[in-house]
């Protein structure tokens, strides 16, 4: 077949699908529909492969969504109005349907053949497109490209693993609660500092942990030391992704961190003879230590993806993944916005450590607007790139309209938010509410919305994308989202009335998972960086505002755990040796 056009070949093959599977899914629905409960997160109506079986599903998945009443006459009201031309097709498809036998004993297995069918089906169409451009003499980095996207919208959007919890695994965690309260354990990688571990039961797979600061705190220090501890006790090996320095200067660091000699000494070579005795056992011990360090510059997440899919296959004790920094990472699609390629880098990064199963620790900048304020202990919101809104605004919600001061931090709502590609609704969980303290607000407004109160650096969704509110101007086409049409959002560019200061107010802020915008007032407002991260670790150094020229051979450093998904958050203190880069624990909280 290789001088046979394939695209040619495809198009007289069957795709594949399963009339059995599909009528048996069906009518089991259909005699019962709550069991649309059971489906509706994994089973969408695309899946079908008929148009009738398709729209029927449709309709009551659309039920099932807007939470109306599961009954026949709804249904039935729902069809006649979105089908009115087959709706006698449609009726008579229904009949059949309800009066054939179906047992729901192995309903699970006819949803997974569907599903599975589909997503055969979408490979072969997908992959006619992958092959026309192997055939145009694409370059190899967009096919690629195109092949890893395909395989993650499969695993985003299909993934049909349900909560399963057996009775064994219960009884696994009450032995790991039993040894727990014998001996002092982690159930993570350790750190080497105690109260981080105490804190945070060390660093564990499939987390994605942010460690951020401004310039100066140590990030990347406490990052090598921590790498570092590791190696030394052989826990895991480490690979450190550094699109910030070389892999000399790391070097030069770890020598430093490992022997005690200062930096300086080691760049200019004024060093005496007690100094070259430790450097030579320092570095006779560090080349038995198992390190990766990889300086490509221009990282994107499917890149570090290769690499440490390649690297895993050589290294079978790789088990912890550093990247310095967040906002040097690039993403391999092109964004207007810089805001939303770092949500996409940081929403990759997760699936990455879910799928390798390896915790991903990656440095991030915080905001300047530490600068601007007294107190400049950094908070959770400076990581944010979105800003905050007052308290009176009114966030649409799963059937209400909810003041945002009236949110609760528990996870249970659900908000609605819009996909900007085809903008319909979706709704999702709310992930952290938080209360971002007092700040300067500013009144936006149009002729025909609501007005609405925020920080000058939350960003709104405009006719050209996303923008800060300081970068509007009163000429700026602002979009607002008005009612529900069915799945579609009804759309209008509004001119913006003059932006005026609105004084000093409470402010708090919102994270929903995987889309990052909700809806507040009408507008569509953007939300966090850092929703996607399991933990984010905050370093700051007092004596660093301090200005001082004397200053002292050591320093102490706040390490503050600012949100931790799994567990306590805290704040703890290190000793800080800057001469040498090193961290020592100073207290035992």
């Amino acid at each position: 077949m290789d001088n046979i056009n394939t695209s040619k070949f495809l198009a007289y093959q069957i795709p594949p699908y399963s009339l059995e599977a599909e009528e048996a899914v069906l009518g089991g629905i259909l005699l019962n529909l709550k069991l649309i409960n059971k489906v509706a997160h994994k089973l969408k109506p695309e899946a079908f492969y008929f148009s009738t079986h398709q729209t029927i599903y449709q309709s009551v998945y659309y039920l099932y969504v807007q939470d109306f009443q599961l009954d026949t006459k709804n249904l039935l009201n729902i069809i006649k109005y979105n089908s009115f031309n087959q709706f006698d097709t449609i009726i008579e498809k229904i009949i059949y349907l309800m009066n054939r036998v179906f047992s729901n004993l192995h309903f699970e297995e006819y949803v997974l053949i569907i599903i599975n069918k589909y997503i055969q089906r979408s490979i072969i169409r997908e992959s006619q497109y992958i092959i026309q451009l192997c055939y145009d003499n694409s370059c190899i980095d967009v096919i690629l490209k195109k092949l890893a996207q395909m395989q993650e919208s499969f695993k985003q959007y299909y993934n049909t693993q349900d909560v399963i919890i057996p009775l064994y695994s219960l009884k696994e965690v009450y032995k790991n609660i039993y040894y727990k309260t014998k001996t002092w354990v982690f159930t993570g990688i350790p750190s080497g500092f105690i109260n981080f571990d105490r804190i945070t039961q060390g660093l564990h797979k499939t987390d994605l942990i942010i460690i951020a600061g401004r310039p100066s705190m140590g990030k990347t220090a406490f990052c090598i030391n921590i790498a570092y501890n590791i190696v030394k006790n052989s826990f895991v090996v480490p690979v450190i992704f550094s699109l910030e320095m070389s892999i000399p200067q790391l070097m030069y660091r770890l020598i430093s961190l490992d022997s005690g000699i200062k930096g300086d000494k080691l760049k200019d070579g004024s060093m005496d003879e007690q100094d070259f005795i430790q450097l030579k056992d320092s570095i006779k011990r560090l080349s038995t230590y198992k390190l990766y360090i990889d300086d490509t510059a221009n990282l994107t997440p499917l890149l570090l993806r290769t690499k440490i899919k390649k690297l895993a296959e050589k290294e079978k004790k790789l088990g912890l993944i550093i990247i310095d920094y967040l906002q040097l990472m690039q993403y391999h699609d092109i964004y207007e916005n810089r805001v939303q390629e770092l949500s996409q880098i940081t929403r990759s990064l997760k699936v990455l450590a879910k799928e390798i199963k390896m915790p991903i620790v990656v440095l991030s900048q915080l905001s300047r607007s530490v600068e601007n304020r007294q107190n400049k202990r950094p908070l959770l919101s400076d990581l944010r790139e979105s800003g905050c809104l007052t308290g009176d605004a009114f966030v649409d919600c799963y059937n209400d309209l909810r003041q945002f001061y009236k949110f609760t931090i528990r996870r249970e709502r659900l908000v609605k938010t819009v996909d900007i590609n085809n903008f319909s609704y979706d709704y999702k969980q709310q992930i952290i509410f938080m209360y971002s303290g007092y700040k300067y607000i500013y009144k936006i407004g149009s002729n025909k919305n609501p007005s609405l109160t925020l920080t000058a650096n939350h960003k709104l969704l405009t006719f050209k994308g996303w923008k800060r509110l300081d970068e509007l101007t009163k000429l700026e086409d602002i979009i607002s989202l008005k009612k529900q049409i069915l799945d579609k959002t009804s759309i209008k560019y509004l001119k913006l009335l003059p932006i005026t200061y609105y004084g000093k107010y409470a402010t708090y802020d919102l994270s929903i998972s995987i889309i990052n915008n909700f809806i507040a007032n009408n507008y569509l407002v953007h939300n966090s960086i850092e929703q996607d991260a399991d933990m984010v670790c905050m370093l700051y150094r007092e004596d660093y505002y301090k200005f001082r020229s004397d200053l002292e051979p050591s320093s102490t450093t706040e390490i503050i755990i600012a949100k931790h998904r799994n567990g306590p958050t805290g704040t703890f203190k290190l000793l800080f040796d800057p001469m040498c880069g090193k961290f020592f624990d100073l207290e035992i909280i």
